[in-house]
């Protein structure tokens, strides 16, 4: 198994033909990981496509439930996502320790995110512990993720343990986080598990004191609410998609939050 291995990580198309002819191969290791998913893992991409020309299942499941695409988008391999996907990956596999979308956010792959965020992967979708992509963006102040994924749809005030995302960012002084939170739709005064307001995480007569404090009060517009309405109604309001529409270009702007 350790020579197959090595094989799909780092071999060429040649030998890793060679390789699947030898007698007994050993497909799989004791966690129940494919060559597949060895070869998503080290970003080979013409190892890869021999294992899907040979009949590997793109959906295989480690003891995780892990399948080779979290693979893929934990180590940022576009190409080898797309492959995968042509050959039939689900991108939404009930895994573990987090979706393939997961991954792509947590490692900072941000093409990667794109691709699976096409492709139908769930922006909202959970870990075992609570938390979405929104949550871990903001965390690791991936802001072009951040606001990626809230134009895909994600819900700024979904909860881990009753912890929204602005309290994330409050929690990290983060004026720019907080800002595009709010801009987005957060609510301003949520209460964690303790009672406190992503507020209560700032100092006074701070500049994210003052920006939380005047959206605590604000009566949103028709305007605003309107906008969230039709987020509701189309979950994904990237421009790729809202560019497809032969739209005003006022109503263009307002739907991409330009204004």
């Amino acid at each position: 198994m350790l020579a197959a291995i090595k094989t799909v990580e780092t071999g060429t198309r040649e030998e890793v033909l060679q390789h699947l002819s030898q007698p007994n191969l050993i497909e799989h290791d004791p966690d129940n990981n494919t060559l597949l998913h060895y070869a998503c893992l080290a970003g080979n991409l013409s190892a890869v496509n021999v294992l899907i020309e040979a009949g590997f299942y793109v959906n295989a499941n480690n003891v995780d439930g892990h399948t080779p695409i979290c693979d893929a988008a934990a180590n940022g391999s576009v190409e080898i996502i797309r492959a995968l996907i042509r050959g039939g990956a689900n991108v939404n596999p009930l895994a573990y320790w987090g979706s393939p979308l997961m991954n792509a956010v947590k490692n900072g792959h941000y093409d990667a995110m794109v691709v699976l965020v096409d492709a139908g992967a769930d922006v909202n979708a959970c870990d075992r512990k609570g938390f979405c992509p929104i949550h871990v963006s903001v965390k690791n102040r991936f802001y072009p993720a951040v606001e990626y994924l809230l134009m895909a749809g994600a819900d700024p005030n979904k909860r881990v343990r009753l912890t929204t995302a602005l309290h994330i960012a409050a929690e990290l002084r983060d004026l720019k986080m907080v800002r595009l939170l709010l801009h987005y739709g957060a609510f301003a005064s949520p209460t964690d598990f303790r009672g406190r307001r992503p507020i209560d995480f700032v100092e006074k007569d701070s500049s994210i004191y003052k920006l939380i404090s005047a959206y605590t009060g604000w009566v949103p517009s028709l305007q605003f609410l309107s906008r969230l309405a039709i987020k509701r109604q189309i979950p994904s309001l990237l421009p790729i998609y809202l560019s497809r529409l032969d739209l005003p270009s006022i109503l263009y702007d307002y739907l991409t939050f330009k204004f």
